[in-house]
């Protein structure tokens, strides 16, 4: 174990490569931008700041309260505190963005960017709360536990992966479309916030107990092979108008709610409908 008030390490060429225990009650500052920065060990300090090129940063495990991770390949953060703030996340274009907690809470200072970012909670009363003005990824994943995630993509397109069944899910974009099956989730509210146009596509199935669809100035479709699966409710809000037709598949409702105007088409195949 090395113990220091602060610890910085650079590497101008190669990788930062860390496998044992590092210590710092200020910061640890891990600096790779021409390759990796990574650490098998644990990393105790209250703020950790990591930069990385195409290498891409792995932090198995790290005590940091404040985290900076920021490289242009695949970015891993294992957080063992309580409560993670994160100032500045980002992976490359294609590449993805991972916080994951072992029992901690997530927020933000400052925004998230990257081909994807995967939300892994150690525990189903952890809560992620990332709604920072810049955030900007393709798609949105949910892991670990079936805690609760809050994520905005500010005016920004998203693309809904996987979650785990019991998760609780926010989501607010410009359009949001689900791109894998999900089966048993929580409570879902998804907004969409572009004008005009489809602005939410359910082209791949979105099962959950309750879920809450709202585009406040355009449409929603169901295409592909989508359908929606609510066991108690599903909730439609089409505040400016327009159309909301989930009629090409056969879907699973148990109850239906309209709000706004608009018009409302579900397709509830051979299942029983509550209006």
């Amino acid at each position: 174990t090395i113990t220091a008030p602060t610890i910085a390490l650079t590497s101008t060429l190669n990788n930062v490569t860390l496998v044992g225990n590092y210590s710092a009650t200020g910061s640890i500052t891990l600096t790779a931008n021409a390759g990796a920065v990574s650490s098998t060990g644990a990393l105790t300090t209250p703020t950790l700041i990591a930069s990385a090129g195409n290498g891409g940063i792995a932090i198995t495990s790290t005590s940091a309260q404040t985290l900076t991770a920021n490289s242009t390949g695949d970015t891993s953060v294992k957080d063992t505190a309580a409560s993670v703030a994160i100032a500045s996340g980002s992976a490359g274009a294609a590449k993805t963005f991972t916080i994951q907690t072992t029992n901690g809470n997530v927020t933000q200072t400052g925004g998230i960017t990257g081909g994807a970012l995967t939300v892994n909670l150690g525990n189903a009363a952890n809560t992620a709360t990332l709604l920072n003005a810049g955030n900007n990824v393709g798609t949105l994943n949910g892991a670990g536990a079936p805690g609760s995630i809050n994520y905005s993509n500010n005016a920004n397109a998203l693309n809904l992966g996987t979650f785990i069944a019991g998760q609780n899910l926010t989501a607010t974009a410009s359009t949001i479309a689900t791109t894998a099956n999900n089966a048993g989730l929580g409570n879902v509210v998804l907004t969409a916030n572009a004008v005009g146009g489809n602005a939410i596509n359910i082209s791949k199935t979105l099962g959950a107990a309750t879920i809450n669809l709202s585009t406040p100035s355009a449409n929603m479709i169901e295409s592909g092979t989508g359908a929606i699966n609510a066991g108690t409710s599903l909730t439609v809000n089409l505040a400016g108008g327009g159309t909301a037709d989930f009629s090409a598949n056969a879907n699973n409702v148990a109850l239906l709610n309209g709000t706004g105007s608009g018009t409302i088409k579900v397709n509830n195949g051979a299942n029983a409908l509550q209006l």
